[in-house]
C-alpha cells in the first residue's frame, strides 16, 4: 500500500471520490488540447468511470485518483495503479496539469519525485500511455524520460506505450526561470565553488557581474538544444539547487562540450555523478547528440574517476590537461 502524502513533499495529495467529479470536470474542460488528441469527449460520466476503472484482475485498493493543491488550487491530477502491470511495476493511467501552471516545470517536478518515491517502495518501471499525436504529451514524457516502447492501436486513436525504468538517483535537472537567477549568483560567485576556474577568472575564479551574465544565459542557452542546453541540479526531496550542467556544440572541432558545477557545500554526496548520468540521459536519449567532451587538469584526479565511473575515456593529453570523451553509442551500448 502506498502513502500519497509520500507522493510530493510540495503538494497537499488527496484522494478524489465522486463528490469531487464536478471540480474534476472544470479542471480537465480547461486542456482543451488533451481532448482533441484522445478522441474522448470530456463528460462527468467519463470522470466518474475513470475514478472507479482498474486494469483486468486489479484490485480498485490498487488505484490511486489523487489530486494534488496548493492551499485550495487543484494543480494536477493522477491516476495511478500500484502493481502493474508487473508486481515491481506501477501504471500512470492519467496525469493533468493545472492549465494556468504549465510550462513552469511543476509537472516535471511531481513525476520526478513520484518516481524517486515509486524506487523507494522498491518498484523498478513506470509505464504509461502518450496520445501519439499530441506534441505536448510527447515532449512532456520524453523530457521525463520515458521511452515508447511499442505502438497500440485503438478505435480513439493510437497510443504510444512507453516506460521509465526506475533508479535511485536523488536529483532532477531543473531548467531554470528568472526567478531561479539567485542560485547561479550565489554559486558564481562562492571563491570554494569556483577555485577550479581561477586559472581563467583570477584570482579565485568567481564570475563578474553574474547576475548579467545569467541574463545573457536564460537568452541564449534555454530552449536551444540540441545546440546548446542548461540546466540546474535539483535535488528531489528538498527542492535545493545543488549545482549545474550543461553542453554546447564546439563548431570549430565539431564536438559537443559540456561542464558540471557541484556546489562546495553540496560535495562529497555523490552529487557529481548522479548529475553527469543526468546530463547523458539527457543530451543522448532526449536530445539525440551524437558524443560529448570535458576537458579539466590532470590534478582534478576525483572529477576525472567520476567521469570514467559513467562512461567517458581519456583520448588526448595536452600538458597537464585531460580530454576525456564518451559517444552516445557507447553510452547506449552500456545501459
Amino acid at each position: 500500500m502506498l502513502e500519497i502524502n509520500k507522493f510530493s513533499s510540495r503538494y497537499e495529495v488527496k484522494r478524489m471520490i465522486d463528490e469531487d467529479v464536478d471540480e474534476i470536470l472544470v479542471f480537465c474542460n480547461a486542456n482543451t488540447q488533451y481532448y482533441e488528441y484522445c478522441g474522448k469527449q470530456n463528460s462527468r460520466e467519463l470522470i466518474l468511470n475513470d475514478l472507479h476503472v482498474t486494469p483486468p484482475d486489479v484490485d480498485i485498493s490498487a488505484k490511486y485518483y489523487v489530486g494534488l493543491y496548493e492551499k485550495e488550487e487543484l494543480v494536477a491530477i493522477m491516476d495511478l495503479i500500484e502493481g502493474y502491470p508487473e508486481e515491481d511495476e506501477c501504471f500512470i493511467g492519467f496525469f493533468m496539469m493545472n492549465n494556468a501552471l504549465q510550462g513552469k516545470g511543476i509537472g516535471t517536478s511531481i513525476i520526478q519525485e513520484l518516481c524517486h518515491y515509486l524506487y523507494s517502495k522498491g518498484f523498478k518501471k513506470v509505464y504509461l500511455g502518450i496520445d501519439r499525436d499530441n506534441p505536448q504529451s510527447n515532449h512532456f514524457w520524453k523530457k521525463n524520460g520515458f521511452k515508447v516502447i511499442r505502438e497500440v492501436d485503438r478505435d480513439e486513436g493510437v497510443i504510444l506505450l512507453a516506460e521509465k525504468k526506475l533508479s535511485d538517483n536523488e536529483l532532477m535537472l531543473h531548467i531554470p526561470a528568472k526567478e531561479d537567477g539567485w542560485f547561479y549568483v550565489q554559486m558564481m560567485s562562492d571563491p570554494k565553488t569556483m577555485s577550479y576556474n581561477a586559472p581563467w577568472f583570477p584570482p579565485d575564479g568567481c564570475i563578474p557581474e553574474a547576475d548579467k551574465e545569467f541574463e545573457r544565459l536564460l537568452d541564449s542557452w534555454i530552449d536551444e538544444q540540441p545546440k546548446r542546453f542548461y540546466a540546474y541540479l535539483k535535488r528531489i526531496e528538498d527542492g535545493a539547487f545543488v549545482g549545474d550542467v550543461n553542453y554546447h556544440y564546439n563548431a570549430k572541432d565539431d564536438k559537443y562540450d559540456m561542464g558540471i558545477v557541484i556546489l562546495d557545500s553540496e560535495r562529497g554526496k555523490g552529487y557529481g555523478k548522479m548529475g553527469l548520468s543526468l546530463l547523458l540521459e539527457r543530451a543522448f536519449e532526449v536530445d539525440g547528440i551524437p558524443g560529448l567532451r570535458n576537458d579539466f587538469e590532470t590534478t582534478r584526479t576525483a572529477v576525472c574517476h567520476i567521469h570514467k565511473a559513467v562512461g567517458f575515456k581519456e583520448v588526448k593529453w595536452d600538458g597537464d590537461i585531460v580530454v576525456l570523451e564518451l559517444s552516445k553509442e557507447d553510452y547506449l551500448a552500456a545501459k
